[in-house]
């Protein structure tokens, strides 16, 4: 159910935000609490027609489906922009362990 969510998202447009970076993102029955989750590919995923340059992060924004719509937008517009500088990028694609990933995220977060 929820893949079938993220897809259709996909089709309405795509999360590809440019900079190596994509934020797949929905409300969804099967979220009790606002999630994002961080994927990483080194050798990069071709994600969407529009931008060719491979994605390495994906961020997927999970909020309950109660949240409303501003409120999950804000959530994907604060979560894009803590990625968005040059250096936080190349830490988060650097780093060997799970743990130095949460931990840098951990502070960059307000």
């Amino acid at each position: 159910m929820l893949q079938a969510t993220l897809l259709l998202r996909e089709r309405l447009g795509s999360t590809c935000a440019g900079h190596g970076i994509a934020a797949p993102n929905a409300r969804s029955l099967l979220v009790s609490s606002p999630l994002v989750l961080v994927g990483r590919s080194r050798r990069g995923i071709a994600w969407s027609a529009a931008d060719p340059d491979p994605v390495h992060l994906v961020l997927l924004v999970l909020s309950p489906a109660e949240t409303p719509v501003s409120t999950h937008l804000d959530l994907v517009a604060r979560t894009l922009a803590i990625v968005r500088p040059a250096r936080v990028r190349q830490k988060l694609l650097e780093v060997e362990r799970v743990e130095e990933l949460a931990g840098i995220l951990r502070e960059l977060v307000p």
